[in-house]
C-alpha cells in the first residue's frame, strides 16, 4: 500500500513539473511574440483573461501535452531504460501533441494562431522537458550509488555466467 502511495506521489510530481515546464514555455514564447498577440502577456493572461482569444488553445496545449506523455509512459521512472530512450519519447510526445493542436485549430477554424508561436513553443517544450528529465536521470543515478532502493543479490556459482552476471551488476 505504501508503495502505491510513493508511486502516485511521484507520478503526479512528475506531472506538475511538466505543467510547469510547459507552461514556462508558452510564457517565453508569448513573451518573445507578444507583437503577434492581441493581450499583454502575463501567466494569468495566458491562461484566464477573457482578453486572450488563444487561452483555451494554451490550456488544451497543456492537457494534451500531458496526457500524450503519459500514453509514453513518461511519468515513470524505469532505471532500465537510456537516457536517450526517454527523450526519444519526449521528442514523439511532444510532436504528438503538436499535431493534435495543428488539427484541433483547423478543426476549429482558428486562423490567426500564430505559427511563430506554435513553432517556438513545440521547441522549447522538448527542450524544457528534455532537460529537466536529464536532471531527473542525475538525481536518481545519485541516489541509486548511496543505496536507495538497491537490493542484494546472490549469484550460485561462480563460472563465466557467475562473473559476467556479476560485472554487469557492479
Amino acid at each position: 500500500m505504501i508503495r502505491i502511495g510513493r508511486y502516485l506521489i511521484v507520478k503526479a510530481t512528475y506531472i506538475l513539473i511538466d505543467i510547469f515546464f510547459i507552461t514556462l514555455a508558452l510564457f517565453i514564447v508569448c513573451w518573445i511574440r507578444q507583437r503577434t498577440l492581441s493581450f499583454a502577456v502575463t501567466p494569468q493572461n495566458l491562461f484566464f483573461s477573457p482578453s486572450n482569444n488563444f487561452r483555451f488553445i494554451f490550456l488544451f496545449w497543456v492537457v494534451v501535452i500531458v496526457f500524450v506523455n503519459n500514453a509514453h509512459e513518461l511519468y515513470e521512472t524505469k532505471r532500465e531504460i537510456f537516457e536517450t530512450v526517454e527523450i526519444w519519447k519526449v521528442v514523439k510526445s511532444v510532436f504528438l501533441s503538436s499535431l493534435i493542436m495543428i488539427v484541433a485549430m483547423f478543426v476549429i477554424k482558428l486562423q490567426h494562431f500564430p505559427r511563430s508561436i506554435l513553432f517556438l513553443g513545440t521547441s522549447l517544450a522538448f527542450l524544457f522537458l528534455s532537460f529537466w528529465r536529464i536532471l531527473k536521470r542525475f538525481f536518481v543515478e545519485y541516489l541509486v550509488m548511496q543505496g536507495y532502493n538497491n537490493f542484494n543479490v546472490l549469484i550460485v556459482g561462480a563460472g563465466k555466467i557467475g562473473t559476467a552476471l556479476a560485472e554487469e551488476i557492479r
